[in-house]
């Protein structure tokens, strides 16, 4: 999706490019922290990201509000760390 606040450049994937790469701020619990609580975790970020003033004060600092969780947060940062391995691979960075 193009940026809220430049709305006129095309994306990467617009001007030709197979490349979606994006800034992602994530919350981790521990490993074998209970079900019910990490549901409450996702309950209580959704319910945040719901609220109009919070979400107003994202789009004012540029983030764009978006809340993926569980299989589907997983899916989409292993589909990232790909992305990302195979342009550094492709341009030897690091090395």
């Amino acid at each position: 999706e193009r940026h809220l606040d430049l709305p006129d450049v095309p994306t990467a994937s617009e001007s030709g490019y197979d490349l979606n790469i994006g800034l992602h701020y994530v919350s981790y619990a521990p490993a074998g922290t209970p079900a019910d609580i990490v549901a409450k975790l996702a309950d209580a970020m959704s319910a945040t990201l719901a609220e109009d003033s919070f979400q107003q004060t994202l789009i004012e600092r540029s983030i764009t509000p978006a809340l993926i969780t569980g299989a589907e947060l997983g899916t989409t940062l292993d589909e990232r760390y790909a992305t990302i391995q195979a342009l550094a691979n492709k341009y030897i960075l690091g090395k």
